[in-house]
């Protein structure tokens, strides 16, 4: 019998050394309210449940500051918020959890403290703050903590579990609220509502397209052979409600989608911006428009749209401007590039080709001119009269040009010079 009451006793010491309940943050002096924003988080840090039905805070006002209510255990590593009536409500903010239990707390702002106290009457923890002096002992264990600002609580040390040396100076620190509860009932975030009513709270006033190139109505852009030609969008903007809130301008222009400039001013409440724009050389004749958009950051946009041409230019480009043809058998070749936004055919004409004592007639050069883009050929014997090619060379395409003697005579040794005239045309 003896036995087995000592094995009944070490048995209630094992579960009552599991069961660690203890107040890990203190939330004393609120930012919004004294009513209704105070807090304090309980913690179990034992391996087994806990029945904390009736426990409860012992502060300075209260002996029995608030209750637990009965049927509440707390689970191993669970926490338990007590707050203030009306917490859910009044608390600093909207994101901290709601309370487990809510009642009248009077946490006291200065010299002040609690003691967490079982259904038995046993203190179970406690947390002063303050004069050690002005606080009933009962209420913190070792020394008070200093006490922390408006807005700041109490919170317990960690080192991978919770300190308690029974010191609240040691064991406590101070930092922005960190709360929690034994179950998240809800998640609540705030959302700024701006309501703006206005007609016409955004307004592209005005928008040019600089480079007009002919003295006609509407305006005409000519391509710069073989590069890009930048042209300018310029805009003013006006904001009618003058909170100067415009968020976004975007310009599309030949499928370019431009969303910002470094070219960007405010005179007299008006936004001027400037848009560099590229005009390739490429470009396909026509009629086309550039489209701007304005938003502001409440959605409202406005729109406007300029039309323009792009005009039609020729040009090549080769690749060498000079060739040499070693002996009777020589040949040369040189590549021929389109550099317009037009397809265009490739003619070929000479000059006779002359040294010191004798010369070559034109058409006993030969040449063939092969489109790379299709494989397409085209052979001849130059001539002084222009000859046109069969197959029409694309914006930049290219065709190879080889040159070739074509004459079985005894041609006197020397230099020889002439001219073979590449042209381009529709």
């Amino acid at each position: 019998m003896k036995n087995a009451i000592i094995i009944l006793v070490l048995l209630m010491f094992v579960s009552m050394a599991e069961a660690k309940v203890m107040v890990t943050e203190v939330y004393y002096d609120p930012l919004q309210t004294e009513t209704g924003g105070e807090a304090v988080e309980l913690f179990n840090e034992g391996e087994q449940a806990v029945d904390i039905s009736g426990w409860s805070l012992r502060t300075k006002s209260s002996a029995k500051d608030a209750t637990i209510p009965d049927g509440t255990s707390l689970n191993p590593l669970q926490y338990y918020l007590i707050t203030d009536a009306g917490w859910n409500l009044s608390k600093d903010s909207p994101e901290w959890p709601e309370a487990d239990h809510e009642e009248a707390l009077t946490l006291t702002n200065a010299d002040g403290g609690l003691a967490l106290v079982n259904k038995d009457g046993t203190i179970m923890d406690a947390v002063g703050w303050g004069s050690p002096d002005q606080i009933p002992p009962e209420l913190f264990e070792g020394t008070p903590h200093a006490g922390v600002a408006q807005g700041i609580s109490l919170q317990r040390k960690t080192n991978g579990t919770f300190i308690d040396s029974e010191d609240n100076s040691a064991d406590f620190i101070e930092g922005a609220p960190t709360l929690l509860s034994g179950i998240i009932k809800k998640s609540a975030q705030t959302i700024d509502v701006i309501i703006n009513i206005t007609n016409s709270p955004i307004k592209i006033s005005s928008a040019e397209l600089t480079g007009d190139d002919l003295n006609v109505s509407g305006i005409q852009l000519l391509p710069f052979p073989g590069k890009m030609r930048t042209a300018k969008l310029s805009l003013k903007i006006d904001d009618a409600d003058g909170l100067n809130d415009i968020s976004s301008v975007q310009a599309n222009f030949l499928s370019q989608i431009i969303n910002s400039t470094s070219e960007t001013a405010e005179i007299n409440g008006s936004l001027f911006m400037n848009f560099s724009v590229e005009i390739p050389y490429y470009q396909i004749p026509g009629n086309y428009s550039a489209s701007i958009t304005a938003e502001d950051v409440f959605g409202a946009k406005d729109n406007i749209t300029i039309p323009f041409e792009i005009l039609e230019i020729a040009g090549i480009s080769l690749e060498k401007t000079e060739l040499i043809l070693k002996g009777i058998n020589g040949s040369a070749a040189a590549s021929i590039r389109n550099i317009g936004n037009g397809p265009l055919a490739i003619e070929l004409s000479s000059t006779n080709f002359s040294s010191d004592e004798t010369t070559i007639i034109a058409n006993q050069m030969a040449f063939r001119i092969t489109n790379l883009e299709n494989g397409n050929l085209f052979l001849g014997n130059l001539t002084d009269k222009p000859q046109r090619t069969s197959f029409a060379l694309n914006p930049a395409a290219e065709a190879n040009l080889e040159l070739f003697l074509n004459t079985l005579t005894n041609t006197s040794r020397g230099l020889y010079r002439g001219k073979v005239l590449v042209t381009g045309t529709k």
